[in-house]
């Protein structure tokens, strides 16, 4: 180092380690002069090589070299996110024996010694580093000049940027897969290098090889749950192409798999997750994340389904119900919210949704029209069910990731040929659905979507699928219609919670003529409390909903349509000021007939 670059103190890799080697040029030159001259007889190639021998051993004699750290560490590449401004240098911690391991370093955790050691003792086990902050500066001087450069997105799955789907070990590019380098990293065409930074936390086991004895899991799935197991997987397979989709639709349908108890819907939809290489897995209960967490787990995936699982929703003897109007703008991939970057500006940055919506629950999703209509609903009953579909169903338990998640693999191969089928089939399917009757237009393009996601499946990864799409047409025609005739009236908890206030006003009236449960004077209102009300029904033992689902289901009331909730009315059955909420009564039900 010294003879070629003229470095008289440098740092050097030995078995792994790092070094630091020092040459004290006062004694270096003291030795020179103390070394015999060179002999004047000899030519001038002799004269250069006695010197040069010269110089080596006087340099051996004042030269000291001393460990700073008993690995070596290296490093591999420059990994930045332009969305949130953000950089990090990827190191691989060499070791003299053992397996190395790679982790990150900032730039602050570079720039000082007692901030590189704390960071290199918590990531490399055993390791330490003894220098100086000079000595570290030198030694990244010469290993980071024209270091590498690799993209980050900080969520796992679709890359709209780079359109491609990034995942744990494999990554797709218009029908190509790549494969995870040594370094970590995928190396894409047109010199592009890009990570994930979700792939160490949300892992997906894509198999590349079929398995040896293939599984009949579709023929499982028409026998446990017919038609509808057929749509759910085209709705929650299908939002493998969400991000696609979006970008020509413009939106994508939320999915709601809803039933009875036992009906089958965990065992579908854990499978489904499977089949994408997710094992253990069914969805998040909103309910019980913070605003904050959920928002999280809406931004770390892409093209991949965010499952909303309502479980536990009364605890305590009080109902908890999740606002689903909150998940409006999710439709078209709108904003999940600013956040704040971590600088000392008033920088923001605002993620997009990238992922699809499924709900599974018991009861049936009420909430606002713009909500419901965006909703492709698929009820399960337990008395569809026999012996036959209990078996398949059991089977469908029982198969593992590794063995169906080459199906994943498959599909993503054939994204340009699925999409093409996709964007061919879509507006026919609308267009049939309107025919057929259909009168919200939301409601026939959402269902239309679910249609021709089950013909792009059948045109490339799945050809069984073609005898089935006769009867997933008359099922779906069934469910828009279903849909389309909430949209025009009430929701069954909202009819059955007015049944059982007419009942009671009604069985007063005739006694009385005075109202039992409607506090207000005005004929044109009904003001209803809603602890006296229960406590009224319950002397008369009717039953009604819970009330946290009934008050954020009447809000959408349309036969007494909301007006207020919490407002303070002078009652005429408490002679004095109660809350209640307020709702205008049909026309036919006024006193003055009007």
């Amino acid at each position: 180092m010294y003879q070629h670059e003229d470095q008289t103190s440098f740092p050097f890799r030995f078995k792994n380690r790092l070094y630091w080697c020092k040459v004290d040029i006062e004694k270096y030159h003291k030795a020179l002069n103390q070394l015999d001259d060179t002999p004047e007889h000899l030519s001038d190639e002799e004269t250069k090589e006695a010197d040069q021998k010269k110089r080596l051993e006087a340099v051996s004699s004042c030269m000291s070299v001393n460990e700073i750290a008993n690995c070596y560490p290296e490093p591999l590449y420059y990994q930045y996110n332009d969305v949130m401004d953000e950089a990090w240098y990827y190191f691989r911690i060499n070791f003299p024996k053992g397996r190395p391991v790679k982790n990150t370093f900032t730039g602050a955790q570079l720039s000082v010694a007692g901030e590189f050691k704390k960071r290199l003792l918590a990531i490399a086990p055993g390791v330490i580093y003894e220098g100086t902050s000079g000595q570290l500066d030198r030694f990244l001087r010469s290993s980071i000049e024209d270091i590498k450069r690799v993209e980050t997105i900080d969520y796992i799955g679709y890359s709209k940027k780079h359109s491609a789907y990034i995942f744990n070990q494999l990554a797709f590019q218009n029908g190509k897969v790549y494969r995870l380098n040594s370094d970590d990293y995928f190396e894409l065409p047109r010199q592009t290098n890009v990570k994930s930074l979700m792939a160490n936390s949300f892992k997906l086991n894509i198999v590349e090889q079929p398995p040896e004895q293939p599984v009949a899991w579709l023929d499982d799935i028409v026998t446990a749950w017919g038609a509808k197991g057929l749509l759910a997987f085209s709705g929650f397979m299908g939002g493998l192409f969400a991000e696609q989709i979006r970008e020509k639709h413009k939106s994508y349908h939320f999915l709601e798999l809803t039933g009875e108890p036992g009906a089958g819907k965990s065992t579908l939809i854990t499978f489904m997750w499977r089949l994408m290489g997710r094992d253990g897995h069914e969805g998040t209960d909103p309910n019980k994340d913070s605003v904050s967490g959920l928002r999280r787990t809406m931004s770390q995936v892409s093209n991949l389904p965010l499952t909303l699982v309502e479980s536990d929703r009364e605890q305590n003897g009080k109902t908890s119900q999740f606002d689903w109007n909150l998940l409006k703008n999710l439709f078209d991939g709108g904003s999940l919210g600013a956040r704040g970057n971590k600088n000392n500006g008033n920088d923001t940055t605002e993620p997009n949704f990238k992922s699809t919506v499924v709900i599974s629950q018991n009861a049936e999703v009420v909430s606002s029209e713009a909500v419901m209509s965006r909703i492709c609903q698929i009820y399960f009953y337990t008395a569809e069910q026999t012996r036959h579909s209990e078996v398949a169903a059991r089977r469908i338990e029982q198969v593992s990731t590794e063995q169906v998640s080459h199906f994943t693999y498959r599909l993503l191969l054939a994204e340009p040929k699925f999409l093409a089928t996709y964007f061919e089939k879509k507006p026919l399917y609308e267009e049939r659905l309107k025919d057929a009757g259909i009168k919200t237009f939301r409601v026939a393009f959402c269902h239309a979507q679910l249609l021709a996601l089950l013909e792009a499946f059948a045109a490339t990864v799945l050809p069984e699928l073609k005898s089935y799409i006769d009867l997933c047409w008359a099922t779906t025609l069934n469910m828009a219609k279903a849909r389309d005739e909430v949209l025009r009236t009430d929701a069954p908890l909202v009819i059955q919670f007015w049944d059982v206030v007419e009942r009671i006003e009604s069985t007063n009236n005739i006694v009385t003529k005075d109202s039992e449960v409607n506090h207000s004077a005005d004929p044109k209102l009904i003001a209803i409390n809603f602890a006296h009300l229960y406590q009224v029904a319950k002397q008369q033992y009717l039953d009604l909903p819970p009330i946290g689902d009934i008050q954020t289901a009447l809000r959408q009331s349309r036969r007494y349509k909301f007006r207020a909730a919490n407002k303070s009315v002078h009652s005429i059955i408490e002679k004095k000021s109660t809350r209640c909420w307020v709702f205008e009564k049909p026309l036919a039900n006024t006193k003055d007939g009007t």
